[in-house]
């Protein structure tokens, strides 16, 4: 599991992005304060690449979220926030960030269980 800063083709950062263990792309919406599944970001992360995909720490995702990325005009957000709500639930920026902490002990010689 990993997080990015997304920028478009021109540069300017447009999403912070979480990649999951089951290769499913989620992304950050200022206006709900939530992330939720991207299609669009899946198709360009495997197989366009017209991003660019950073990897960032949690620190990171959040010091761009406190910023105001992904914030969308009213309208595309209110169409998008349907289409995602009928679809799947979002996930809060705690779950988003606690999965990325658990990711990052497991590792080579991470601690186990036991230790």
């Amino acid at each position: 599991m990993t997080l990015y800063l997304v920028r478009n083709d021109s540069g300017a950062p447009i999403w912070v992005a979480h990649n999951d263990n089951e290769q499913r792309i989620w992304s950050y919406m200022q206006n709900s304060h939530d992330f939720y599944l991207n299609r669009g970001l899946y198709r360009d992360f495997y197989f366009e690449q017209l991003n660019t995909y950073e990897m960032i720490d949690c620190q990171e995702a959040e010091l761009r979220i406190s910023e105001g990325i992904g914030l969308l005009e009213p309208t595309i957000f209110a169409r998008l926030y349907a289409n995602a709500a009928k679809e799947v639930e979002a996930r809060t920026v705690d779950e988003i960030f606690d999965a990325e902490r658990r990711s990052s002990c497991d590792g080579p010689g991470a601690p186990g269980p036991l230790d």
